[in-house]
């Protein structure tokens, strides 16, 4: 039996990256839900990005892991758009617009690249 504390968002994290558990989309639906739970519960709009973003990061990383079972990197690649999207919704100015859509191009890209 595989046992694994979904309650925290570290363990979670290294998990989701190492792809430890191809065969459990809830580990990577659980890592979502805390990520989004902890950015929520921060007042600044700067440390709710900051969460967003190492989430993006941390399913971007995975599924151009080559070493990660491709089954697990196309299932970081259907859920990316989560992190992305909060990304999305906190941009405010033109420069952070035009940075959520360098990080679209970047997906794009990678993800030919890499599935």
């Amino acid at each position: 039996m595989i046992q694994i504390d979904i309650d925290d968002l570290t363990v979670l994290e290294s998990s989701v990256r190492n792809g430890d558990y191809p065969d459990l989309p809830c580990v990577l639906e659980r890592y979502l839900i805390l990520s989004d739970a902890r950015a929520a519960n921060h007042p600044s709009e700067a440390a709710k990005h900051n969460i967003h973003m190492r989430a993006y990061m941390t399913l971007l990383n995975t599924l151009c892991d080559t070493y990660v079972s491709e089954q697990w990197r196309a299932l970081c690649l259907d859920q990316i758009h989560k992190p992305l999207f909060a990304i999305e919704r906190l941009a405010r100015t033109q420069t952070d617009k035009a940075r959520v859509r360098r990080l679209y191009n970047e997906l794009s890209i990678l993800s030919h690249y890499f599935l």
